[in-house]
């Protein structure tokens, strides 16, 4: 009777552990940058989001105005990659944009 006990405090020990190691990976954010086609061209974006979440996030930026000094505000028509911001893009058009893009 105490083996299953301790056997059934050791499960639900280990089984937290785990479960708090997985949360506290998924709180982590990141700093991500996005080859954007906006409604005036192409241009990089920068964003900083949970790694969890970083899919649903880019595809909720489609539709969304993106910074501008001019007006009107350009729109995102897609986000066509995003890395984090240490990494490099894989279209060549997206690292000579970004390569000129200030930090």
């Amino acid at each position: 009777m105490k083996t299953k006990i301790i056997g059934i405090c050791l499960v639900a020990l280990f089984s937290t552990g785990a479960f708090s190691v997985q949360a506290a990976s998924d709180k982590k954010a990141s700093d991500y940058k996005c080859y954007l086609e906006t409604t005036r061209g192409y241009q990089i974006g920068f964003y900083h989001w949970k790694e969890n979440k970083k899919n649903i996030l880019m595809a909720k930026l489609v539709g969304t105005q993106t910074y501008s000094k001019d007006k009107p505000t350009p729109y995102i028509k897609e986000v066509v990659e995003c890395v984090k911001m240490n990494d490099d893009f894989a279209s060549a058009d997206a690292q000579a944009l970004d390569k000129m893009t200030a930090r």
